[in-house]
């Protein structure tokens, strides 16, 4: 009987090895379509599903598990919450108050572990995602009323006859290499955030010529210029261009004439020039110029006569100390420096 035993509970495991192997890789079907966004109403619902394997746990480590939850991004996100577990397909109720949110995502993860051997665990996940948003059809032109979260194409639609943002726009984490046409909204009355966007290239897609708030272009690795922020005149916050290391040019900044608050631009390794602020002419806080490893010359700043805050031009080793010397002088000269100056390792004087 121990023997008959152990053949049998062998041969269990087996199978369950087996079946487990197509799991993960075998849930499939995910609906609605993942790559279209969700429109919904206050008290309307959606329901989520995939096909695939019914979740179990055992024999030992052996476990195949479905874990459903639902963040909802916006200025004070709510923080993660599961709304499923082990199922194949959730319910998502549109509620009062989600409508604030940019946008929902529902996720959907699968674990998969498979004990090869005792104490010997394999594991891997599968990942699906969805994204919701509430309140849209309640929108109407010309203004969007409150922020706008661009996550998909699907999204342009929704933006059809509006020429205006209230709150913030955000372009973040999108596979896309080129932004989709946004040339119909031309003001922002919040921030403006194109943000972490690997493969993107281009920002041709847009024709603004205001931004209220801050704009921040940073950490879009594959961007090389800033053409499509032409238009531009006046950034009411900071502006950020920091990150983007194979960016090589600013030109796309030639027409602003003043930055509210602080200018930034770092770690932009490929940049050599600052050519393309040739109209700025004031900056309402600190103007930092750090960590631009290619940099070499400060040509465009010719017209810069005010900071309101301090000055930090730092470990740019290609560029010459002397040139930024020649830099402070002409901002004294003009308005003044109204901070703390600091500079250190900009180290590429002949």
């Amino acid at each position: 009987m121990t023997s008959i035993s152990r053949i049998t509970t062998l041969f269990f495991t087996l199978f369950c090895l087996n079946l487990l192997s197509g799991c993960g890789a075998g849930v499939k079907d995910p609906s609605p379509s993942i790559s279209k966004t969700i429109f919904l109403e206050t008290g309307e619902s959606v329901n989520f599903s995939v096909k695939g394997d019914e979740p179990f746990t055992g024999p030992g480590d052996n476990a195949l598990i479905y874990q459903w939850t639902a963040y909802k991004y916006g200025d004070t996100p709510s923080g993660l919450m599961t709304i499923g577990t082990d199922v194949l397909n959730v319910d998502y109720l549109a509620v009062a108050g989600d409508e604030q949110y940019g946008y929902i995502g529902v996720t959907l993860k699968v674990t998969k572990k498979v004990e090869k051997t005792p104490g010997l665990v394999s594991v891997t996940n599968s990942t699906f995602r969805w994204e919701v948003k509430v309140g849209t059809a309640s929108q109407s032109a010309p203004e969007w009323e409150g922020d706008f979260y661009y996550n998909n194409s699907n999204d342009i639609e929704s933006l059809i006859g509006f020429n205006a943002i209230s709150g913030d726009l955000s372009i973040k984490r999108i596979g896309a290499s080129v932004l989709p046409n946004l040339e119909n909204i031309q003001d922002v009355g919040g921030d403006v955030s194109i943000s972490y966007n690997d493969g993107m290239k281009s920002l041709t897609g847009l024709s603004l010529s205001s931004v209220q708030g801050s704009l921040y272009i940073n950490g879009n690795y594959s961007l090389k210029t800033l053409e499509g922020l032409q238009h531009i005149e006046v950034v009411g916050g900071d502006l950020q261009v920091k990150g983007n290391v194979q960016l090589e040019n600013i030109n796309g900044l030639h027409n602003v004439t003043s930055v509210g608050e602080a200018l930034t631009i770092e770690g932009n390794t490929k940049l050599v020039d600052t050519g393309g602020l040739e109209s700025l002419s004031s900056i309402g806080g600190t103007f930092t110029l750090r960590d631009n490893d290619g940099l070499t010359q400060l040509g465009g700043l010719q017209n810069l006569g005010f900071v309101g805050d301090g000055l930090n031009v730092s470990r740019n080793p290609l560029l010459c100390q002397l040139d930024v010397d020649a830099l402070e002088q002409q901002i004294i000269a003009a308005s003044g420096i109204f901070g703390e100056v600091f500079f250190q390792s900009n180290n590429g004087c002949p």
